[in-house]
C-alpha cells in the first residue's frame, strides 16, 4: 500500500491511517508509536514558512573561513526566486 499524500492541509485525527498501516515493517510496533503532541503546530508553522515571501535563504561567499564576505545571495525559500545577488557576473 502506498504512503498517503495529504497535500498541504493537516489531516484530522479520523483521517489519519493507523500507524504502520502502509508499512509492514512498522506494523508490529503500531501500538507503541506516539506522535509529538505539538506536531500539528510545528507542521503548520513549517508550511507557513514555505509560502512565497515568508522565508529566505541567505548564502554568503567569503575569502576563507574567517575572511571577508565577498558575495551575497538572497533566495526565496519557497520559489527559489533570486531576490538579491552580488556576484559580478549575475548582478
Amino acid at each position: 500500500m502506498a504512503v498517503p499524500q495529504w497535500g498541504r492541509r493537516t489531516p484530522e485525527v479520523a483521517e489519519r491511517p493507523r500507524a504502520g498501516a502502509w508499512d509492514p515493517a512498522v506494523r508490529s510496533y503500531a501500538d507503541e508509536i506516539t506522535l509529538c503532541p505539538t506536531w500539528r503546530r510545528i507542521t503548520r508553522r513549517a508550511r507557513q514558512l514555505l509560502e512565497p515571501g515568508a522565508a529566505v535563504v541567505l548564502d554568503t561567499e567569503t575569502t576563507d573561513l574567517y575572511g571577508q564576505t565577498i558575495e551575497l545571495a538572497v533566495v526565496d525559500a519557497a520559489t527559489g526566486k533570486v531576490l538579491q545577488d552580488t556576484h559580478p557576473l549575475t548582478a
